[in-house]
């Protein structure tokens, strides 16, 4: 626009110029050649004028009236010069979107911007390091050379930001780096495709206070990892997950049929692996049990028969099961087919383990950065599943704090299509505000929007935006849609005509009118200006800003010394662990390939210590309880050993009762026989009693001799065959436990 009236500005001179010299050089050339003519042809007077313009001008200068016409010769050429603009401009418009008769849209002023409590109202210094002192919130501009800052606490219904930028405009470094440089309170989630963000500001952040994490769906060997399996603790979490996997793996989604089927089959295994295999959960082990288990209906049935029917993998089989045999194998086969991405060797490691939880992001200062393969579908299941899986774990985390986070996030979600399909993002947008989350979904054209989420939905996520922010256009749908968004307003048309009269002058008239038309048509939207942006908030007028380009806004903050490399993102988290790509650097024989296939053989020794260890703490155990039988054995031999006791006691007591009667019938027989008979008979008596007794005595020690004999025997065998193996055990642990710590550093490399 600005272009287009210093065209009409310069045309306007040039045509106004060019009359008034014509004129002036006639009138010139009568005056000084008229007087003194001599004959000569006046067609050559002026030839001879325009082959001599210095001496021409000399002898018109020293005439007094044409001195004095100078006067005329400029009102004519401001008049003529307002006649050309007219013409040239053909129809102008002034603004006049206050009469309101076609629409009151206008930009607002710098007041209305920042007296209505939306906007932070802050002086933007020269250096760099007071800029970054302002208020915290997000930077989107400037206005008149004050930046518009939008803090957390605003009275406009959320912070969601809708923004459009089309390749070129500026999306990076006006906005994006901007803003991730400002931030130093909330954690970030920032979709980084070329690795660029992280690369610049990591560094940074790290100084900032940030803990920084790096998932690269790119390049996997050099990332965090990330298991979907450690986060699905209901059968609503595998049903989510299985449902997220198979719409972003399915290009035609509207074959209800199959899909519900693929659904249902997955979050079956799902719920299978995580209660049956919990040392083994992740998506290769599902993955795994289908190949194996589902080249046959039935031979899947018999896989699940097992389980207990209240088993939740049990109750999912059974809708899987009401498929007829043959409609039930094509189901599998399909769903392997959605799985097989799963079966790469980087992948697996990727999707092994998790090395931080989705949770601490809404608990601590954490800075994510994902990168992302640029138009590159394949990985849409596996990135689409990561943040419907950190959108619900972070709800979860402030359902537990009063529904609020401890720590608020701010996403930055750069090509947002590339993420996939994510369930229930409008939801998200609508509902976010109020758990202390930020979302700033950013694409190149609506039209993208709308080939991954169709018209309803994208128009459902744009409207749960209160914030559209529009850095540049380059389809004719975005310009349309911003056209209309932005509004109507009234103008005042003024027409100017010209006309010949009968004898043969010209006249011309003046005409205005209202009318109204959009205030940026789609065609000025395509042109806008390199530097400009358009910002339209909920409730208020467009405002029209100058990009906040984070080389102005921040100089010298980025460069070359805060610069980091993507590979080398293991030394920036300070771990003593090396990452996978300097031990393949270091071992450049190998392959990575190669080197993955070790690990996962690592992993599968590993597998089997940890069987091995199994077995063996069960033995412990059958020993444990052979002991304690033994022991129990033990003590009912010392019951018994006691009730021999009691008995001999007993016959002690008899023997005393026996003698007692023994003397009684003495007595008796002392007085019916004689005495010599008398002492034999009692002799008799007491060496059988005594006969007697020792004869019990023997018979008690000899039993108990035997008794601590064979029972010594037992448990002194017992206990050197039970101390034996627990050394043995206990040498067999020790070394399991220190293979499987070099194992697991060595997976953790």
């Amino acid at each position: 626009m600005f272009k287009e009236k210093i065209r009409t500005i310069l045309g306007a001179f040039i045509l106004s110029a060019l009359s008034i010299g014509m004129l002036e050089f006639f009138i010139a050339n009568f005056l000084v050649w008229m007087p003194n003519r001599d004959g000569i042809e006046y067609y050559d007077l002026l030839l001879l004028s325009i082959q001599q313009p210095l001496s021409l001008i000399y002898a018109v200068s020293s005439i007094d009236l044409f001195v004095q016409l100078q006067v005329f010769f400029a009102l004519g050429f401001i008049l003529l010069f307002n006649l050309f603009f007219k013409l040239l401009k053909g129809s102008v418009y002034k603004e006049a979107a206050a009469y309101g008769s076609h629409g009151t849209a206008r930009f607002a002023t710098p007041r209305e911007v920042f007296d209505n409590k939306t906007f932070v109202k802050k002086t933007w210094n020269h250096s760099a390091k007071r800029n970054m002192e302002n208020s915290p919130g997000l930077i989107f501009g400037l206005l008149k050379d004050k930046p518009v800052i939008l803090p957390e606490n605003t009275k406009i219904p959320n912070r969601n930001v809708f923004i459009v930028g089309s390749p070129g405009s500026g999306k990076t470094q006006s906005y994006i780096l901007t803003n991730v440089i400002f931030e130093r309170d909330r954690s970030m989630v920032i979709t980084d495709p070329k690795g660029e963000i992280y690369e610049a500001t990591a560094k940074l952040k790290k100084e900032q206070g940030y803990e920084v994490r790096l998932i690269n769906f790119k390049e996997m060997t050099i990332s965090d990892r990330y298991n979907p399996l450690d986060y699905i603790e209901t059968e609503i979490d595998a049903e989510q997950v299985a449902t997220t996997i198979v719409m972003n793996a399915q290009k035609d989604t509207k074959s209800n049929f199959w899909t519900k089927a693929e659904i249902a089959l997955l979050k079956t295994l799902l719920l299978y692996v995580k209660y049956e295999c919990p040392n083994e959960a992740t998506m290769y082990k599902v993955k795994e049990i289908l190949t194996v288990h589902g080249k046959k209906a039935k031979e899947m049935d018999e896989f699940f028969s097992h389980l207990n029917p209240d088993h939740p993998a049990y109750q999912a089989y059974q809708i899987v099961r009401m498929a007829e045999g043959t409609v039930r194998s094509d189901i599998f086969v399909s769903l392997a087919m959605t799985l097989s991405k799963f079966d790469a060797k980087d992948v697996r490691w990727f999707t092994r383990k998790s090395d931080f939880k989705l949770d601490d992001i809404g608990q601590r200062k954490i800075i994510l950065y994902c990168i992302l393969p640029v138009a590159d579908p394949t990985w849409e299941p596996l990135t689409s599943m990561f943040f419907s899986q950190m959108f619900q774990r972070l709800y979860k985390v402030a359902d537990r704090n009063f529904n609020r986070l401890p720590v608020s996030v701010n996403f930055l979600l750069d090509e947002f299509p590339n993420l996939g399909s994510i369930p229930g993002y409008e939801e998200i947008l609508a509902t976010c505000r109020s758990y202390g989350i930020s979302i700033s979904t950013i694409v190149q054209s609506i039209g993208q929007l709308v080939d991954k989420y169709n018209k309803e939905k994208a128009e459902a996520i744009i409207g749960n935006c209160a914030l559209r922010y529009l850095l540049g256009v380059g389809d004719k749908l975005t310009a349309e849609y911003f056209s209309k968004l932005i509004g109507e307003t009234t103008i005042q048309m003024e027409s100017t005509s010209l006309s010949k009269n009968s004898r043969g002058g010209t006249s011309g008239s003046i005409s205005s009118s209202y009318t109204g038309r959009p205030l940026l048509t789609p065609d000025e939207l395509t042109r806008l200006d390199k530097e400009e942006a358009i910002l339209l908030v909920s409730g208020m007028l467009p405002i029209r800003l100058r990009k906040a380009f984070q080389f102005s806004f921040f100089k010298g903050i980025l460069n070359n010394e805060t610069k980091v490399s993507r590979f080398d993102y293991i030394k920036l988290k300070g771990e003593d662990s090396k990452s996978l790509m300097e031990i393949d650097r270091e071992n450049a024989e190998m392959s990575l390939e190669d080197y993955i296939g070790q690990l996962d053989d690592l992993e599968e020794e590993n597998m089997v210590e940890k069987k091995v260890i199994t077995e063996i703490d069960k033995e412990i155990e059958w020993i444990e309880k052979e002991l304690d039988d033994l022991l129990n054995k033990l003590d009912q031999m010392e019951i018994e050993t006691d009730k021999d006791e009691d008995h001999t006691v007993v016959l002690e007591e008899e023997d005393k009762n026996v003698k007692k009667k023994k003397k009684k019938r003495r007595k008796k027989k002392k007085k019916q026989k004689s005495e010599t008979e008398e002492p034999a008979i009692e002799s008799m008596g007491e060496e059988e009693a005594n006969k007697q007794k020792g004869k019990l005595l023997e018979e008690k020690s000899t039993n108990d001799q035997e008794k601590e004999n064979i029972d010594g025997e037992k448990v002194n065998k017992i206990v050197v065959e039970t101390t034996e193996r627990k050394e043995s055990i206990k040498q067999e642990e020790l070394l399991t436990e220190e293979e499987q710590v070099n194992l697991e550093n060595f997976a953790t490399k």
